[in-house]
This record gives C-alpha cells, sequence and structure tokens, in this order.
C-alpha cells in the first residue's frame, strides 16, 4: 500500500485527519519529486523533441514501483481518468492526450538510430554482414548524449567487421597541447598508445599529430607506429572543432585491396562514432 503522502499528492483518498495533519505536511517534501516524475512522463509522450525520454521514462517508472508499488503507473492513469474530467468542456478537448506505450516509445527511439545509419551513405556501402554489425551500433544510439552501449560495440564488433585489426580513438587536449589516447579499439591493449604532443613536428611528424592538418585521411603502408611496423589509415572525427583523430590499422587482407576500398570503410567508421558520440 502507498504512504499517505503518496496519496495525497496523487489525489487519492486518504483519512481526513491524516489529509489535514502529517500527511500534507509530507507531501510537500515529495512534491518536487513526484512533479520531476511527471515531466519525465511527459516527455516520454514527444520523444521526437525529448530524444533522452526513454531512460528518463525508464527512470520514473522504477521511482514510481518504489513509492506507490508495482501498480503505481495504473494508479496515476487512474487518477488522470478522474480528474480530467473537470476540463473536458474545453473547446476541442485541447487537454486530451493518450499516454504513449512503452513499445512505441521504445520503437520510436530505434527510428532514431536507423535514420542516422541511413544517412552514413559510407556504411550503406559496406557489404550486407557488415551493415548488420554498423545497424546493432546504431540500434543503441540516443539522440543528445554519447552512446556508451553503442561506442562499446563499435570498439569490439564494428571496428573488426570493417576489416581493421585494431585502433585507437584519440581526443585532443587543449590544455596539454596534446592528442591523448582514449579508447582502444579492436584487439590490442591501450597502453600501446601515448599522448602526441601537437607541436612536437620537428623531424619525422608522428602520424597522430599529423592527421591534424589534413583535410583527408592518412594512409601509410608498413611503416613503424609505436614501435610495431603496420599498415593504418588514420584522420580526424568530430565536429567543426576536429575533436580527435581515429587511428586505425588495417588486416593483412584488408592492406592488399585498392586503396578506395579502406578509405570508404574507415569513413563509415568516421561517421559511427561521430553519430555514437552525438557530434553532429
Amino acid at each position: 500500500c502507498q504512504s499517505e503522502e503518496v496519496r495525497v499528492v496523487l489525489g487519492l483518498d486518504v483519512a481526513e485527519q491524516s489529509a489535514q495533519g502529517e500527511a500534507s505536511a509530507a507531501s510537500s517534501l515529495v512534491l518536487k519529486e513526484f512533479c520531476e516524475i511527471g515531466e519525465a512522463l511527459a516527455r516520454a509522450n514527444d520523444p521526437e523533441h525529448y530524444p533522452t525520454a526513454l531512460k528518463e521514462y525508464e527512470g520514473a517508472v522504477a521511482q514510481i514501483s518504489q513509492h506507490i508499488g508495482p501498480r503505481g503507473l495504473s494508479l496515476i492513469q487512474a487518477s488522470i481518468a478522474k480528474n480530467i474530467r473537470a476540463y473536458e468542456g474545453i473547446p476541442g478537448n485541447l487537454l486530451r492526450a493518450e499516454l504513449i506505450s512503452e513499445e512505441a516509445l521504445r520503437t520510436s527511439f530505434s527510428d532514431y538510430g536507423e535514420r542516422l545509419f541511413e544517412q552514413n551513405l559510407f556504411a550503406k556501402r559496406c557489404p550486407e554482414p557488415v551493415q548488420e554489425v554498423l545497424k546493432k551500433a546504431y540500434a543503441q544510439i540516443t539522440g543528445g548524449q554519447v552512446s556508451t552501449t553503442a561506442i562499446n560495440i563499435f570498439a569490439t564488433e564494428v571496428i573488426p567487421a570493417l576489416g581493421f585489426h585494431c585502433g585507437c580513438v584519440y581526443l585532443v587536449d587543449k590544455n596539454k597541447n596534446a592528442v591523448v589516447p582514449m579508447l582502444r579499439l579492436g584487439d590490442t591493449d591501450l597502453n600501446r598508445f601515448r599522448p602526441i604532443n601537437i607541436s612536437d613536428s620537428a623531424g619525422n611528424p608522428h602520424p597522430i599529430s599529423e592527421a591534424l592538418t589534413f583535410t583527408t585521411p592518412i594512409i601509410q603502408e608498413n611503416v613503424f607506429v609505436n614501435s610495431d611496423q603496420v599498415t593504418h589509415i588514420t584522420g580526424t572525427f568530430g565536429n567543426d572543432t576536429k575533436t580527435g583523430v581515429l587511428y586505425l590499422e588495417m588486416s593483412p587482407s584488408l592492406s592488399k585491396r585498392d586503396r578506395a576500398e579502406p578509405l570508404q570503410l574507415f569513413k563509415a567508421a568516421k561517421q559511427c562514432l561521430n553519430d555514437c558520440l552525438n557530434l553532429r
């Protein structure tokens, strides 16, 4: 059963003395929280404008269950149906609205990732099995925020499926004037990579820092990078501020193909990374 203060907030019946006493005082303490829950439910009805609403909806339902019980959402809907009668006379029934179902909400978020995938023209040129792995990552992307689950799929499944043995995502640290390794990709350890000073261009510049000065990716065959002989493709990703550098080492089979193919695969990976990081 629900506590009396919760029933007061929901507009449910309580004993007269409680409504006039402790319950009324206690209800003011939880009113703010219930307002926030109500706002989350309202945003869930408009996922197009509130792309993070699914996570908020799930959190709101959990809080409702905690305060009211497993039938909490049903009680709220019943209370709304009862109290909405006072507004039914408004011209055009402007306040009448149906609560969006959880299934419809999830479908809306799935559609968001699907739309992003459709916009990744380089991904759509990939072989069908590779596209399926990319779609798996895109299905986890939530608009307006960094999608950590999608990033994990990108790092562990998408990169190998594209034909890259391993790689690293570097982020620009303006305070240190360096590009810093932040995320390992594929079959490798992050400690293989080290921060690269952006201004250190004397002699033989590092391809990671060098990529920041190019508008197109760099492809180098059988060169030494971080003491290992590799064939790699490296380029910037992000928005207009060039957020970072994507470094990918080709598998032996991919390195033997015409350069146009690994370049197209790299661009598919780059756009997917941008979408996972919400860099539009």
